[in-house]
């Protein structure tokens, strides 16, 4: 550790010389630095050019958020459900409507089980319809699912196929007042005026009227408050109506045919019957209806009376109009399992869901709220909602009623769901519950005000653990020397994404070379390496984590490697950024910031356990503090805003709900959220575990950072198993989950789904698409990608895993490979890895590293992508790896057996225990601190780690361990107070 006075004399003149150095900083104003040696620009960096000619600009978002003041300081979150209200740029809106009502003013929304858009004649909505048997032209031919199962095709060196199926936005209702509605199409501004975790609120206006929305990822209503008008809701899609009031008798109405029919109580249920004819194609398709069920609430004592007002084209819309009032709600409610969208819905079960869903509808959402807590391995997850009788109502005092995902769900013992009898009935009964169909699977109504989930936290490893013999340390030390020797000779060239892959490449090697040294036959040799490998990797990062050049003043252009502050986004924004627009739509920071942080983590964890070593950089003191403005970037876990800046919005990226992460910044485009690398994501969850519980430099905000970055850890986990991977344990449940509902063809689903995962996840379409190509194993290498110590997540369940590579090989490959030899550029080495994951095809690996009658193993002939000559896709290496990290990799699969830690948990996340090829468990766990660590699995076995050390056991043998150890952290040395002045004055500054 770095030596430090303890005399007062000195201490004074440092902080003396500190107020000096934050005066001279004031003078400038393009930069600051929140302490160490990172800083940010404060204002855009100009362009620049490459070093390779190429010309560099950062473009910023176009517009700034689109919030109320009302809202408070808070910095408006970005990829999430509701992003397209507070995203709002008037160049970037749909394309315009044929009719003048429904031209929008956001982008689609999708708050699930609902879909609702702002558009000039009201608040669109409908359910997020996944109508299976909704027919498409396909060859100039209408055929039955087609509209539904879509696929694009790729040729040449793109070939393969890469079918997608998507909900649909029937615009069902348009939602207003008798003071502006459809006719006035007068709607023509909104406001996010709030938000909690996973509710908004925002305001539409017109000329005569302000709708304030309450809506909710989850929640099956929205509520609407009125400032002119009465409660008006218009039907634009109506069919073959039938009304079910709460109270009296049902009747039909057709499209067209409202006429004063009165409603003689305040809430009625709507059955909308839309029939579709026959299509041309299969031969002997026939006709089908598809129904939907709304609720409409109006305030206590009210009727409704359907009229002939409103006109589309002279075409009668059913509207229904509210006696008075100025609040109402609508809803859309559940069918009961068994039943499909296709099936005529039974009176009766609608009124008894209608009582239920009225005594609810009024009962506010004010906030909401989840709050984890970590347990050894587990996490707890507590889903709390608030709220409040709108003003003359007396609802339900007990929460509101909900919409719950699969990963909510799903074995979870604590959770209740309702049935057809809106009566509770536990979770593992949900084949009696009432549920919405979904493209992720049931959406199940559920009521309360919380609910709880415990998710288990997978192995959370700075890398895979190893006790290795002689020959695999030398050979390891090898290794470690060519990935050294082998770095992009562009890589200043590579931006925040690639550049960070090729800096994480080399720092993912540091904590495996603590465990090569003392087992290798020249021990010095491996330290010669380990210390070139941490010095790479702690200048190329430390040069991307500073905004001025090496005078100390200059500004950064935008081609050197700079980080923008954006006060209106509160985001530190990269330069360059690869294209992924990382900067003008904000997408991916986790991906890029998720790597910044996992390489700081090792760059760290060697210096922590090198304390005294003469190459120590001290990088982790310098430069900390900027790795804390990533975390909060893309992981902010207070949800106040501070009033200045740098201030970041509540986890950006994770969206508490959904359960998992949206990657797009802007949720534009009629799509929602989207995600496509769940592994990239959980890396980075994965890393900010890694880098908590490291806690060096200690930092208090490292306690708190612990329990979410698990939460979000194992949660992204859970959700690629179900969601991409259609994995679960319940065989019951398996043709209800994701992809699976339409993987087999029947007369419901006539066109089915093909692949075996799904590689993008969208909140209205679910792909087997990349944003890069077609070939099948692009689609699953970035569904693996990077393999690393946080990657065991895969093999928690080993059907899962072995079920994906089978999927692949046998159906994927051969079916919609598009013929192509070989069937994809790259990631064969990504597929070699996640072979070795599993039992039944690990040959391929095997033959990989072994080395055949005295020649060199295949693997010595496998290149990086640069270098030349270039490999082939038979032995080519991406970025984000290299040839020792697929060895240890690999090898310690192989040798290890299949990952047990599903079946056999540990008491800590460095921790996972493995099943050998005789049936013996290995057991591993490293040791992130400064006191010896007890660590307990589920089958009694205590593994014994050393302070910053691993530990290696196999059933019968002796104890192993390795790595040093030494005391944690600094106290508050004059360098601490000279880091916390420079954040207060960087603050003042703004």
């Amino acid at each position: 550790m770095r030596q430090s006075t303890r005399f007062c004399t000195l201490f004074l003149i440092l902080c003396a010389t500190a107020v000096l150095l934050l005066a001279i900083q004031a003078t400038g104003d393009n930069w600051a630095s929140p302490g160490g040696k990172g800083s940010y620009a404060l204002v855009k960096p100009a362009d620049g050019t490459k070093p390779d000619g190429g010309p560099v600009r950062m473009t910023l978002p176009a517009v700034g958020p689109n919030v109320d003041a009302s809202a408070g300081d808070r910095k408006a979150p970005t990829s999430d459900w509701w992003t397209p209200l507070v995203w709002l740029d008037p160049g970037d809106l749909p394309d315009p409507a044929p009719k003048p009502p429904m031209a929008a003013l956001s982008w689609q929304i999708f708050s699930e089980p609902l879909v609702f858009q702002p558009q000039k004649g009201g608040l669109a909505l409908s359910l997020n319809v996944p109508d299976t048997q909704r027919a498409g032209m396909r060859d100039g031919v209408l055929t039955g699912g087609a509209g539904f199962m879509q696929e694009v095709v790729g040729t040449g060196d793109n070939a393969g196929i890469s079918p997608y199926f998507n909900a649909f936005f029937d615009q069902d209702l348009y939602l207003g007042s008798t003071a502006s509605g459809w006719n006035e199409a007068s709607f023509s501004s909104l406001k996010v005026t709030g938000w909690s975790d996973w509710f908004v609120n925002f305001t539409m206006e017109s000329p005569t009227e302000k709708l304030a929305v309450t809506a909710g990822n989850g929640s099956p209503f929205v509520l609407l408050k009125l400032s002119s008008g009465a409660p008006q809701v218009t039907f634009r899609t109506w069919n073959i109506g039938t009304v079910i009031p709460e109270s009296g008798d049902a009747f039909g109405v057709n499209a067209g045919m409202a006429d004063g029919q009165a409603i003689p109580c305040s809430a009625f249920a709507v059955v909308n019957q839309v029939p579709f004819g026959a299509p041309a194609s299969p031969s002997g398709a026939q006709g089908y209806s598809a129904y939907t069920v709304y609720g409409v609430f109006g305030p206590a004592g009210s009727t409704w009376t359907l009229v002939k007002t409103q006109k589309d084209d002279g075409r009668v819309l059913n509207t229904a109009v509210c006696s008075g009032g100025s609040h109402y709600a609508v809803a859309v409610l559940p069918l009961p399992m068994g039943k499909t969208l296709f099936d005529q819905p039974d009176e009766a079960a609608i009124r008894t869901a209608l009582a239920t869903f009225a005594r609810y509808a009024f009962a506010e959402v004010t906030d909401t709220r989840v709050e984890p807590r970590l347990s050894e391995n587990s996490v707890t997850a507590v889903y709390t909602y608030q709220t409040t009788p709108v003003a003359g109502e007396s609802p339900a005092t007990d929460g509101t009623l909900h919409a719950l995902y699969p990963h909510q769900y799903l074995g979870q013992e604590q959770v209740s769901l309702l049935n057809s009898s809106m009566s509770p009935v536990p979770a593992s009964s949900w084949a009696q519950g009432c549920y919405w169909p979904s493209l992720k699977g049931p959406m199940m109504l559920g009521s309360g005000s919380s609910f709880l989930n415990t998710l288990d936290v997978p192995p959370c490893l700075p890398a895979l653990i190893d006790d290795p013999d002689t020959a695999k340390a030398d050979r390891m030390a090898g290794y470690l020397q060519q990935a050294l020797d082998t770095q992009d000779p562009n890589f200043l060239s590579q931006g925040s994404y690639f550049g960070a892959q090729e800096i994480h490449r080399l720092a993912m090697l540091l904590p495996i070379a603590e465990m090569v040294r003392s087992k290798a036959s020249d021990p010095a040799a491996v330290d010669r390496v380990t210390r070139a490998l941490y010095k790479r990797a702690a200048e190329t990062l430390a040069y991307r984590l500073q905004a001025v050049k090496s005078d100390g003043s200059t500004l950064k252009n935008a081609a050197e490697h700079a980080l923008y502050y954006d006060p209106r986004w509160g985001t530190l924004i990269p330069s360059n950024e690869d294209g992924f627009a990382a900067d003008s739509l904000l997408n991916d920071h986790h991906y890029h910031y998720g790597y910044y942080i996992k390489i700081a983590t090792e760059i760290a964890r060697w210096e922590k356990a090198h304390p005294d070593d003469p190459d120590n950089q001290h990088w982790a003191e310098d430069y900390a503090p900027m790795i804390r403005l990533l975390i909060r970037d893309i992981a902010n876990t207070s949800r106040a805003g501070s009033g200045a800046d740098p201030d970041f919005p509540f986890l950006r990226h994770f969206s508490p709900y959904a359960g998992h992460s949206w990657a797009s910044g802007s949720s534009r485009g009629n799509q929602g959220g989207q995600q496509e690398s769940t592994p990239e994501a959980i890396q980075a969850w994965g890393a900010l575990l890694l880098w908590a519980q490291l806690n060096y430099p200690e930092h208090p905000d490292n306690m708190d950072l612990e329990r979410w970055a698990a939460y979000q850890f194992a949660s992204e986990a859970k959700a690629a198993e179900l969601y991409w991977f259609g994995h679960t344990s319940d065989a019951a449940f398996r043709p209800y989950l994701s992809f699976r509902q339409y993987a087999a063809s029947s007369t419901l689903v006539p066109q089915r789904y093909v692949p075996s995962m799904v590689s993008q996840v969208n909140q209205n379409e679910m792909t087997f698409q990349t944003d890069f190509g077609n070939p099948p194993l692009l689609k699953h290498g970035i569904q693996w990608l990077p393999l690393t110590g946080t990657s065991l997540y895969l093999g928690t369940d080993a059907a899962g895993i072995e079920e994906n590579v089978r999927g692949y090989l046998e159906n994927d490959l051969p079916l919609l490979g598009g013929g192509r030899n070989p069937a994809s550029p790259s990631n064969k080495d990504k597929l070699l890895m996640a072979e070795a994951l599993t039992s039944a095809y690990r040959a391929d690996p095997q033959a990989l590293i072994a080395a055949a009658s005295g020649d060199a193993p295949p693997l010595d002939g496998w290149k990086m992508q640069w270098e030349v000559p270039a490999p082939t896709y038979d032995n080519l290496i991406l970025q984000d790896t290299s040839r020792g990290a697929i060895y240890w990799w690999i090898d310690s699969l192989l040798s290890h057996g299949a990952a047990d830690h599903g079946d056999n948990g540990a008491s800590h996340t460095c921790a996972s225990s493995f099943r050998d090829a005789s049936g013996n468990r290995i057991y591993t766990a490293h040791n992130p601190g400064t006191t010896t660590l007890q660590v307990r699995f589920d089958d009694g076995k205590v593994l014994t780690v050393p302070p910053l050390g691993y530990a290696h056991e196999g059933e019968g043998e002796t104890p192993t361990s390795g790595g040093g150890g030494c005391s944690a952290g600094t106290g508050a040395t004059p360098l601490g107070v000279l880091a916390l002045l420079l954040l207060f004055r960087s603050r003042l500054r703004k």
